[in-house]
């Protein structure tokens, strides 16, 4: 896991309970050699997630405010799944257009709420999904 400030941190350092190596603030060139070597990369609309579709690693991309479909991470290995709430994509940095009731998991309210359209267990299914595929995968969304 990677992380870009110290809320963040906190976050990757939750997922090394799981088994996930929180790596150390690094270049982007050793970054990209920790993605090259990595058996299969999930991430939101970020840098490093494009990179590593670009790189051919398994690439599982997760949007919510972005649109997938004009900045979706590309490559032979890459996919993605889009949020699917009625305002979404609306690519605001904060929200302002859902208007249902807060959207939570595991008691914990969802910032950007679109992102709870992308359980756990979705995601999951689509990463061994990946991980199971022979050859180059389409781009799906």
């Amino acid at each position: 896991a990677t992380w870009g400030n110290n809320a963040e941190r906190e976050r990757a350092q939750l997922l090394s309970r799981a088994g996930v190596r929180v790596l150390d603030r690094m270049p982007v060139t050793e970054l990209a050699g920790h993605l090259s070597s990595a058996a299969l990369v999930v991430g939101v609309d970020s840098g490093l997630t494009h990179l590593s579709a670009a790189l051919g690693v398994p690439t599982l991309g997760l949007y919510g405010p972005t649109d997938a479909h004009l900045t979706g991470c590309r490559g032979a290995r890459a996919e993605f799944i889009q949020a699917d709430t009625q305002c979404a994509p609306c690519v605001a940095a904060t929200c302002r257009n859902y208007s249902g009731p807060p959207l939570s998991w595991q008691q914990e309210v969802i910032q950007p709420p679109c992102f709870a359209t992308l359980p756990p267990a979705l995601v999951w299914q689509r990463c061994r999904q990946l991980l199971a595929a022979r050859g180059p995968a389409e781009v799906v969304g």
